[in-house]
Parts: structure tokens; sequence; C-alpha cells
């Protein structure tokens, strides 16, 4: 009874961290990675079978070693990891003292592996622990990790290291509770303890990521006001611009009618060639129908498509913009949207500067429920698969420089109200959101 107890005991480890990892981790595991930890864990269990508890330990350093094989998400794994066994240990406090003190099972008999006790409490316990995990790990998905993501990697090495230390603390205190014996007073108090330093991590990762945030908007406020001042500061210099050319227009006019009077066609022919078609394409060339970035009526995105493309059009690239329409509002956080905003921009200039012909085209269209954003430039077709692009670190330049578009793909999964799509079209790269 005892060996098979310890089997299924086993199994259920198993099974607990495997399905933990699936709710906690902010990555979305293929089944046979998951299956591949349960066997990793497993086989660093085996040796309880024929020694003490303690050596179950050892799926600790296996587990760490086999998640830390994925190292785009290490800090994420190790926190994980340790995560489940905290709440796991958490469960197990309250469903011992439940059993102990409202049910009036021995404790003794609670840890005698050769009743059935022991087995029915291990399979509650992952049960209640996996319902928790999946509940904990929704509340992650949707409000913190999307957040995460743009962390510096020590923030995530800190929490890291403050998880690990929790887990010792757990760990201590389960090994002194087994050596000076197991009493209620020791299962309230441990009870107590765990709870109290649960609770308090919890919210202290709250008030971390909600500090960062702050200082993330507080950064993007600043960008965003030099953007908007910027685009002012064009909108000025435009008008300037055509008020200096409504003043020179009579001067033009009055040019052209002394070729008119003295019917000096040919010479008429050769000053609108060489100076009435130059100054008209320079007047376009500083304007770019920028005057339709007036009807986006949120200034921020407004500020940040000036900034980005008043740059694309001084560094040579051909910019077109298209917002016919107003534009009152998005369906999205504008910290998020600006955020994939700049990265696409920022991308497509890049991408378009290595090109003989610069190009860029900005399109914004509304229609009824959904605004449609386009963003398209020139490329130099190296046969890159789109999906790939997505992949943090991928870069078709070099290691280091993709981190871009992966963290537009992190952003993006707290909206599910927004489509994305990245496809190629008449030898131009395309970004397309479509936001409900």
């Amino acid at each position: 009874m005892e060996e098979i107890n310890k089997i299924w005991q086993i199994f259920m480890m198993a099974v607990l961290f495997s399905v933990g990892i699936k709710c906690l981790s902010p990555k979305e595991y293929a089944t046979k990675y998951l299956v591949g930890l349960g066997v990793v864990i497993v086989c660093a269990c085996l040796p309880w079978l024929v020694m003490d508890r303690e050596c179950l330990f050892l799926l600790f350093p296996c587990a760490i070693f086999y998640l830390c094989l994925d190292k785009d998400m290490r800090s994420y794994n190790i926190i994980v990891l340790f995560s489940v066994y905290v709440i796991t240990c958490l469960m197990d406090q309250i469903l011992t003292t439940i059993c102990v003190k409202e049910l009036h099972i021995q404790l003794e008999q609670l840890q005698d592996m050769g009743n059935y006790y022991s087995a029915i409490l291990c399979g509650v316990e992952v049960l209640l622990s996996v319902v928790g995990n999946y509940m904990i790990g929704k509340y992650l998905k949707k409000r913190i990790y999307p957040k995460m993501m743009s962390y510096p990697k020590k923030v995530l090495i800190l929490i890291a290291a403050y998880i690990t230390s929790m887990v010792f603390v757990f760990a201590f205190n389960i090994l002194a509770e087994k050596k000076i014996g197991y009493s209620q007073t020791t299962l309230s108090f441990n009870l107590i303890l765990f709870s109290i330093y649960f609770i308090v991590s919890f919210f202290l990762l709250i008030f971390i990521v909600r500090a960062n945030a702050e200082a993330s908007r507080t950064k993007l406020q600043l960008i965003q006001y030099e953007n908007l001042k910027e685009y002012t500061n064009n909108i000025e210099r435009m008008h300037m611009e055509l008020r200096a050319f409504k003043h020179d227009y009579i001067n033009i006019m009055t040019s052209m009618m002394g070729y008119l009077e003295e019917k000096n066609y040919d010479g008429l022919e050769v000053y609108f060639t060489e100076h009435i078609i130059p100054l008209n394409g320079k007047l376009r060339e500083s304007s770019f129908n920028l005057n339709q970035l007036m009807n986006i009526k949120q200034p921020e995105i407004k500020g940040l498509l000036s900034a980005k493309l008043i740059y694309a059009s001084e560094m040579g690239v051909d910019v077109t913009i298209e917002v016919l329409e107003t534009i009152e509002k998005m369906n999205v956080n504008i910290i998020d949207i600006s955020r994939i905003l700049g990265i696409y921009l920022d991308n497509a200039i890049e991408a378009s500067l290595e090109t003989e012909t610069p190009k860029i085209g900005v399109s914004i269209i509304k229609e009824k429920e959904f605004v449609i954003i386009l963003i398209t430039n020139s490329f130099i077709n190296r046969n890159i698969i789109i999906n790939q692009m997505f992949q943090k670190d991928f870069s078709s330049k070099g290691e280091a420089r993709g981190i871009g578009l992966y963290n537009v793909s992190q952003i993006l999964k707290a909206y599910p109200n927004i489509y994305r799509d990245t496809f190629v079209e008449n030898n131009e790269f395309c970004q397309k959101l479509v936001i409900e």
C-alpha cells in the first residue's frame, strides 16, 4: 500500500507542476513540452520509493534545468515553477488544518503513507492547486504579463530571487516541522505564516508591476509631449510657408503675364519648367498631406505619427498618409497602441531606407465598428518566414535586434478585440491592425 501511495503522489506531483506551468506561464507551451516536464519530475521523484521524503526536493533542480532549456523564458519559468510550489504548500496547510480541526483526523494518519487518508488528501490538494493556478494565471495573463514583458531583465531576476527565497522559507518550515514533531500549534503557525507570506508577495508583485507601468507611462507621456510639440511646430512652419507662397503668388502671376502679353510661349514654358514646377515639388515635399492627421482626435497618436513621419521624410523617404474620416478614439490603451505603432513605424523606416526608392504609407480607415490601421513600406525581400519575425531576439540584421515585434505579440495577447495581420503585397511589407 505504501509503495502504491507513493507512486500515486509522484504522479500527482508531475500533473500538478505540468498543469501549473501551463496555467501560470506567459508562454503557451505545446503539450509534448509539458509531458516532457512531467517525465522529468517523475524521474526526479523516483528515489523517494526507497529513500526519505526530503529527496523530493531533487525535482526542483531537475525541473529548473529542463525549463531553462527555453532560454527566452528562463526568469519567467523559475518564477512560475516556484509559484506553483508556493500555492501547493498553501493549499496543503489549509487542507491539513481543515482535516485536523474540522474533520478530527489525526496528523499521524495524514502523514502515514500506509492508509488512504494521505492519498485522498494529495488528490484533493492537487485539484484545488490546479484550480488556484488557473484562476491566478488568468489574472496574470490579462493584467500583469503584458506589462512585465517590457521590464528590464534585472527586475525579473529580482522577482525570481524573491520567489526563490520564499520557497526556501516554506521548505525550511516544512523540514523543521517534521524534525520537532507535528502538532496543531506548528500547523496553525505555518498556515498563518504561509498565508501572510503569499498575500504579501502577491500584492508586492502587483505593486512592482504598477510602479513600473507608471514609470513607463510617465516616460511615454514625455515622449508624446515632444512629439506633439514637433507636430505643432511643423504645422506652424507649413502655415508660414503657405503665407509666403501666397505673398509671392501675385509676383509669380505677374511674371507669367509678361510672357503671355508678348506671346512668348517658349519662354513661358522654360520659366514654368525651371521655376514653377520645382516650387510646387518643394511645397508638396514639405507637407506630404500632413494635414490629414488633423482627423485623428487623440493627440498622443497624432503627435507620434507626425514625429515619425516627419523624420522619415527628412531622411528621404516618400511618405503618404491617408486618414479620410475622423478617428475619435480606439478601443485600446493609449500607451499600448503608441508602443505598437512606434515599433511598426521604426521598423518600416529602417527597412525602407535599405531600398533604392524608400517609401512608407500609413492609412487609418474607419469602418462601422472597426478602425483599420495599415502601415506599408518598401523593403528588401530576404524570404523570411513571417511567423519567425515575432519570436524573441529574431532579426534579419543580427542578434538582439528583434525584440520589437515580439513585444507587439505580447501586448496584443491582452486584446482579443484586435486582429493583426502581416503580409507582403505588391513588393511592399504590410502591417495591419483591425481594432474592434
